[in-house]
């Protein structure tokens, strides 16, 4: 066996992880891809990615996402035929490592909840933590069929835009004065100011955010507007099995009006459309509000994301 640590990741490696992936999602029936990235983390020379090799198989992948030094978050997949071997201890010691070696004050290990319950003697040491809120795993679609039938063409109609602005605007119907469309750099400003109002957070951590999303190939950019004033924002990570949707933000002002509503509608349409894959996006288990909009819009509850710590 051998362990092995990257700051990077190759697209053959990419490709493999995604494989083995796959292979567990089917024997165990969970949803939540692992986040491949470092672009988020708080030092990026930080290794992210801890390897199990089995006789140069691949059976193990653990990842480590740490905006800060307050709290590094766990993911991991394990091969179904290699779980009776000592590789989740191995990973984690290499994990705590790291963690430790970058200052990290503590490490919350996140999992779905079903795999949580099918497996109790892989986390006889652990406990669910208290303070991390659980969040409901919501999925648009599970096969092409279900795109192409009448819940998605019932939503809205797409339609393009000769504007060079636009890579592509939509919009509910002709007279709708909500538009959906990819930020463009003079945005960001705006976006920044809304996520920081809903998420409590500073204009500097949300305005990082935004920058980073939009230099990332893998993640899209959503602004919503009205008469040409940014109102709201979505992201977007384009993952090779599904599209995850996070981030999502109506300005304080303008909610409750049903503008978030129909904006949600008009990108969960396109995407569908664009990507023909599943739609994901989380939410905390105790925002009924937004769980009863996605659920309106056709998003369906599969798992629950939590978090566990050490007894």
């Amino acid at each position: 066996m051998s362990i092995v640590v990257l700051n990077h990741l190759a697209s053959e490696l990419r490709d493999n992880i995604h494989q083995l992936e796959q292979l567990v999602h089917q024997a165990d029936h969970t949803y939540r891809w692992l986040f491949l990235s470092n672009q988020y983390n708080f030092d990026q020379t930080m290794p992210f990615l801890v390897l199990y090799y089995h006789q140069s198989h691949l059976v193990g992948v653990g990842t480590i996402y740490a905006e800060d030094t307050d709290l590094a978050e766990v993911t991991s997949v394990i091969h179904p035929q290699y779980r009776m071997l000592p590789i989740k201890d191995a990973m984690i010691a290499k994990i705590k490592q790291i963690c430790r070696d970058y200052r990290i004050r503590a490490i919350g290990y996140k999992i779905e909840r079903n795999f949580y319950q099918q497996y109790p003697a892989f986390f006889n040491r652990y406990r669910l933590n208290p303070d991390a809120m659980p969040e409901l795993i919501l999925q648009f679609g599970d096969n092409q069929k279900e795109f192409l039938g009448k819940e998605v063409q019932t939503v809205v109609a797409v339609r393009k835009q000769k504007n060079k602005r636009y890579d592509s605007q939509f919009d509910e119907k002709e007279d709708s004065v909500v538009q959906v469309s990819r930020a463009l750099p003079q945005d960001l400003n705006s976006i920044a100011h809304i996520l920081a109002e809903c998420f409590d957070d500073s204009y500097y951590e949300e305005r990082l955010f935004v920058e980073r999303v939009a230099a990332d190939s893998s993640m899209v950019l959503y602004q919503f507007s009205i008469q040409n004033e940014i109102i709201g924002t979505c992201s977007i990570e384009v993952h090779p099995k599904v599209i995850y949707l996070f981030a999502v933000a109506i300005k304080k002002k303008q909610q409750n009006k049903g503008f978030g509503t129909k904006a949600i509608a008009q990108l969960t349409t396109y995407l569908t459309q664009k990507y023909r894959r599943p739609l994901q996006i989380q939410a905390d288990k105790d925002n009924k509000k937004a769980i009863k909009l996605y659920q309106k819009l056709g998003f369906k509850t599969v798992s629950e994301w939590i978090e566990l710590i050490e007894k």
